[in-house]
């Protein structure tokens, strides 16, 4: 059995299907510091993804994460504190 808390915190990337339609989810390696649920995320300038919140997790995280853990955010920690999911 899978643990809930090891699936949030996978990363999953996908690709658009090239012409044989052989695609899919890929797993990475590295997990997130800290498991998200309905998180939103944006891609930067520089190719680094940025991961905003998520289910009762108002952090914000890079990947990749360059040696940068999981920063809390307190604007986002009020948000989900008064925020019934």
């Amino acid at each position: 059995m899978i643990c809930d808390v090891y699936i949030r915190a996978q990363i999953r990337t996908f690709t658009p299907c090239p012409g044989d339609g052989d695609c899919n989810w890929v797993e990475t390696d590295v997990p997130l510091v800290q498991g998200r649920w309905y998180a939103s995320n944006a891609q930067l300038p520089d190719g680094t993804q940025i991961l905003v919140g998520g289910r009762n997790n108002p952090t914000v995280e890079f990947v990749p994460a360059n040696g940068r853990g999981a920063t809390y955010v307190p604007l986002i920690g009020n948000v989900i504190i008064t925020t019934p999911f």
